[in-house]
């Protein structure tokens, strides 16, 4: 019998403090399950601190595709450039040899290390005018037209002259 008088004084509130603390509910809440309750609820305010505004978060959206729209532009006009340099030098190489220098498909093996190779492109339009003759230029026949300006002493004012 003396221990369990002994438990029970343990068990009692030795102050009016600690008797009024045991009757109150605890600071997370009434009840274990509301206790509970309440640290969710304070997880739940964590985490929209952590959030941005929606205002802020849709802002960046639009920036972002914003940034993505003119990223594709921006491929699409170097795509572009990058067609017409490759034309160009297409048709600087082919001069000369081949009629038609849009004939001449372009082949990535003449562009090394973003620089192209003329020669490689001129060596293709020349096998070009030898396996298609029809696209080869006409070349000038030795013997046929002028030779030089010496040859130039008819003109018309120079016969009206007299």
């Amino acid at each position: 019998m003396s221990e369990s008088i002994a438990e029970t004084d343990e068990k009692a509130p030795r102050s009016a403090e600690e008797a009024q603390e045991a009757a109150s509910p605890s600071p997370e809440g009434e009840s274990p399950e509301k206790g509970a309750e309440s640290a969710e609820r304070v997880g739940a305010t964590q985490e929209e601190q952590d959030q941005f505004p929606r205002e802020y978060v849709e802002q960046l959206r639009t920036e972002a595709k914003q940034h993505r729209q003119e990223a594709t532009e921006a491929a699409k006009r170097a795509d572009w450039a990058m067609t017409e340099v490759r034309k160009l030098a297409t048709e600087a190489a082919c001069r000369g040899v081949i009629t038609d220098p849009d004939a001449l498909a372009w082949d990535d093996s003449w562009e090394k290390d973003g620089s192209i190779d003329h020669q490689a492109i001129r060596k293709a339009a020349e096998a070009l005018a030898k396996s298609s003759p029809w696209l080869s230029r006409p070349r000038p026949v030795p013997g046929l037209g002028e030779h030089s300006d010496a040859d130039q002493g008819v003109s018309l004012s120079a016969l009206l002259r007299g």
